[in-house]
């Protein structure tokens, strides 16, 4: 092998070097949160530039108002358990890289398939599955408050019991509905 090829090939690796360092600021990173709109744990792990594995366990509230003549005012509250898990492609890093906006901390907007699973407190601890797909965005601003909003279309399907006769019996019920979340907490990674 001749000096100029050795020459060529190590100037050669230096430029691929100093453009992947240049490309990895437009990537994703590991991220872990805590929200308390829904009180839970989140976190985010990186498995390609662009693309994360989201989990969040967390307290999903529901519950009911109502009033009738009879017996006035009712109301309830519940914070079911519940569990979503995503597969999140952001989409938008070098747009908003070039523009001068800040992607640190997963900063971008998403697409996301995503499956939720919430036990439903009010009946038994019944397991309420849902599928769908969704568009989001995430911002984490430099006082640790984070902001991870999604919304879009899925399916519900869930196992429902019914008493007849005496015996207890499992119907399946499901429906088109829509899927979101709205996540207001802080971002526990460490500063940079």
């Amino acid at each position: 092998m001749s000096i100029r090829a050795v020459l060529f090939f190590v100037c050669l690796m230096n430029l691929n070097n100093a453009f992947a360092q240049e490309g990895n600021n437009y990537g994703v990173t590991n991220l872990t949160k805590i929200s308390f709109l829904s009180p839970g744990f989140s976190y985010e792990q990186r498995i390609g530039r662009f693309q994360t594995l989201y989990g969040r366990i967390f307290l999903n509230p529901s519950g009911y108002v109502g009033y009738s003549s009879a017996f006035g005012t009712t109301s309830q509250l519940y914070l079911d358990p519940a569990i979503t898990i995503e597969y999140r492609y952001y989409y938008n890093a070098l747009r908003r890289g070039r523009q001068g906006k800040d992607i640190g901390m997963n900063n971008m907007n998403y697409l996301a398939p995503v499956f939720k699973t919430t036990f439903d407190a009010e009946n038994s601890g019944r397991a309420i599955h849902k599928t769908g797909v969704v568009w989001g965005f995430q911002r984490n601003y430099r006082s640790r408050f984070s902001l991870d909003l999604n919304l879009g279309l899925g399916y519900s399907f869930a196992k429902e019991g019914r008493t007849n006769n005496g015996e207890i019996t499992g119907e399946q019920i499901s429906e088109f509905t829509t899927v979101g979340q709205l996540n207001l907490g802080f971002w526990l990674n460490r500063r940079t």
